[in-house]
């Protein structure tokens, strides 16, 4: 008795997590196992995998927004990118506004998660596809991309 009750909560359990697995799937945007764990935080907001963003870095409809403190920008960044600190939205928005087109894919990077959704929510607000890096600043190093 003990066992059988065993093999059905364990059917049970496997047919459930099976159901979940394909519910999620057939969702806009699927599932990604292969995700930074801590993107699923941030539900509202777009995110770009290092290979997409890598490929369209050279495009003339990508400009790269590098989200960190102007200090750390000054250091090294991607290779082209524009600095647009989480903390000084206003004034670098001021900056760039004339520059940018709502056609424009803007790429947002930052080393801290949260600086990244900062800005990319601020830039959607506005009308602009801003997704965020997968894995910022640190996963751009990795793949060893373009830096100056």
């Amino acid at each position: 008795m003990v066992a059988r009750l065993t093999f059905q909560v364990l059917t049970l359990a496997l047919l459930s997590a099976g159901l979940a697995l394909v519910s999620s799937a057939l969702r806009s945007g699927g599932l990604r196992l292969d995700s930074d764990p801590e993107t699923f935080r941030y539900r509202d907001v777009e995110f770009i995998s290092i290979e997409d963003a890598s490929a369209l870095h050279d495009e003339v409809t990508t400009l790269f927004l590098d989200a960190r403190p102007a200090r750390e920008f000054g250091k090294r960044r991607v290779f082209g990118a524009v600095s647009f600190p989480a903390d000084a939205l206003d004034s670098s928005y001021a900056e760039l506004r004339d520059f940018l087109d709502t056609e424009m894919t803007l790429v947002v990077y930052s080393k801290e998660l949260p600086l990244a959704v900062r800005v990319s929510k601020y830039l959607a607000e506005r009308g602009y596809h801003a997704p965020i890096l997968e894995g910022g600043w640190e996963a751009w190093l990795d793949a060893r991309l373009p830096v100056e």
